[in-house]
């Protein structure tokens, strides 16, 4: 197959295309790579039958159309690529340094695969086998790769242990994808996994009498004031004042060339005439949130992401109102930020009813929003297909916050060097 000449392909509107991503961390939590997520909007099943033309209409998608930088950033990209992709020689065309080869699980383990995936090794390609299961015919698949994927949900706590520790005796590094929990996380950490893969980092590790700390709370109700329609610049700048650290990133980052002001700033007050309250209000966002201890950078860059999609979806779709769409998708990850249920954190914090609403029922005006960016984010392609939302512009929304919160994140992390 030609990836670049399918008659499908040249037919089909490109931005009408899902293309998401899901975080793989490393021990310490931060991001390593990103596993790239596809469906055609068009298609009622999670990706094609034919698993090459799958493959192809990603790579086409990824790297012509929309720009691997704009999904991963930096970062390596793990595409699945079926046996039929690899022994057609379509995975020579990619650039090893930006890909891992991730083969499917349904791959027949044949001789002349296993040939194939040797001779991309020793090319430079980093592979990595999905969703496997030990079995000794396999062994000549496993001395071709660099990464085992487990999934722990499919293996019970004896045999993912098992499974280590005959792994480790090729010399891979072991992946654990589907994480669900932190207990997880930390069992599969103390096995010797190197890297990580799962929504467990965008849930609460809720822990029997835990408290939440005084700190997390000035922060969150930092940025709910912040987020309140009716504040007043006097009020915004006494409650940034109360955060010395705050205070100066911020003013640090305002002046800094990535904000292009030709004077300097020397008061918060100043900063909100000359920049805005919207902006200062992400600003403050970033960095609070980003200053919490023990918490994976990444998933501040989930609530930005779902904050300024959930704000794109409502202006795109006509719906007024767009900052309490924008603050919704921020302080959908609040129960993960403080670790205690969402309706302790809104005692704590609370918010306007709308939001309230849509975070804790899933109801109300604003949840629709929420629920679409839930189902784009973990890949529930038909879910997303069925809001009766334009599929190019729902592409087109989630592209746009990655892209929007990669900038700014980027921005942002200058200050700490």
């Amino acid at each position: 197959m030609n990836i670049a000449a399918s008659d499908e392909t040249m037919r089909m509107n490109p931005t009408a295309v899902y293309v998401g991503r899901q975080a793989i961390y490393n021990s310490r939590l931060k991001v390593a790579a990103y596993e790239l997520l596809y469906r055609d909007s068009h298609h009622n099943r999670a990706l094609f039958i034919d698993g090459e033309e799958a493959t192809g209409q990603l790579l086409l998608n990824t790297f012509v159309d929309i720009g691997i930088e704009h999904i991963a950033g930096s970062r390596p990209a793990f595409i699945n690529v079926s046996d039929e992709f690899v022994l057609n020689g379509h995975c020579e065309s990619l650039p090893k340094e930006r890909v891992v080869l991730e083969l499917l699980e349904d791959a027949k383990p044949t001789a002349e695969l296993a040939d194939a995936l040797m001779k991309l090794s020793q090319m430079g390609y980093r592979i990595a086998l999905d969703d496997f299961v030990y079995e000794q015919h396999l062994d000549a698949l496993i001395r071709c790769a660099n990464i085992v994927k487990i999934d722990v949900q499919q293996l019970n706590p004896a045999q993912i242990e098992e499974h280590a520790k005959v792994l480790k005796g090729f010399g891979v590094e072991l992946l654990a994808e589907k994480i669900e929990t932190h207990d997880e996380y930390e069992f599969c950490k103390k096995l010797g996994f190197t890297y990580f893969q799962g929504y467990f980092t965008s849930r609460p590790r809720v822990i029997e009498g835990f408290r939440v700390p005084a700190d997390r709370i000035t922060t969150m109700r930092l940025v709910a004031k912040l987020h309140d329609p009716d504040v007043q610049i006097s009020e915004l700048e006494e409650l940034i004042k109360r955060d010395p650290g705050l205070c100066y990133k911020l003013l640090l980052y305002i002046n800094s060339s990535s904000c292009g002001l030709k004077s300097q700033i020397a008061s918060i007050r100043q900063a909100s005439t000359l920049v805005g309250l919207r902006k200062l209000r992400t600003w403050v966002g970033l960095l609070g949130f980003g200053a919490i201890k023990d918490k994976s950078p990444e998933l501040v860059v989930t609530a930005n992401v779902r904050a300024k999609m959930c704000e794109l979806l409502a202006t795109k779709s006509g719906h007024k109102d767009s900052d309490q769409y924008l603050t919704l998708g921020l302080f959908s990850l609040l129960d993960a930020f403080a670790d205690c249920p969402m309706e302790q954190v809104l005692n704590l914090v609370p918010l306007a009813d709308p939001i309230t609403e849509a975070l804790l029922e899933s109801s109300g005006p604003l949840a629709w929003a929420l629920q679409c960016v839930l189902d784009y984010e973990q890949a529930n392609w038909d879910a997303v297909n069925s809001t009766g939302i334009d599929p190019q512009l729902i592409s087109q929304a989630y592209l746009e916050a990655v892209d929007w919160t990669g900038q700014i994140m980027g921005e942002l992390s200058q200050l700490d060097e």
